[in-house]
């Protein structure tokens, strides 16, 4: 929590991991897969709030479903109209790792697409 100007403020940081393919993941165990689907279910949902955010920021009606999932349901408060949000990808420029940018540039665009006009 900072204080900023006298109020409060609060900076969460989330590490939104978790693009494994199947091709990757051909070693674990069907519990390790089975969490693995379950974080791809919270990004899942964490990405239809920060849509209905967006719509909500545009006077649009429409609830945010922040209980979808545990990760939504820690981060409420993060889809009030109040709130800023402010997301980064981590990216490598190598080859090898062309797959997994490509896909985090992705999922982040689809992710601000909303949110990127409202400044």
């Amino acid at each position: 929590v900072l204080a900023l100007d006298g109020g409060t403020t609060t900076l969460r940081f989330v590490d939104l991991a978790g693009s494994e393919r199947n091709y990757e993941t051909r070693s674990m165990t069907a519990q390790q897969h089975r969490d693995f689907a379950e974080i791809n279910k919270s990004l899942m949902a964490l990405k239809d709030c920060f849509r209905a955010h967006a719509q909500l920021l545009r006077q649009k009606s429409t609830r945010v479903p922040y209980r979808s999932s545990s990760l939504t349901q820690v981060l409420r408060s993060c889809f009030t109209p109040e709130h800023r949000t402010l997301i980064l990808a981590t990216i490598s420029p190598t080859a090898t790792d062309l797959l997994h940018s490509t896909n985090s540039l992705l999922q982040v665009t689809q992710m601000s697409k909303g949110l990127s006009t409202l400044r």
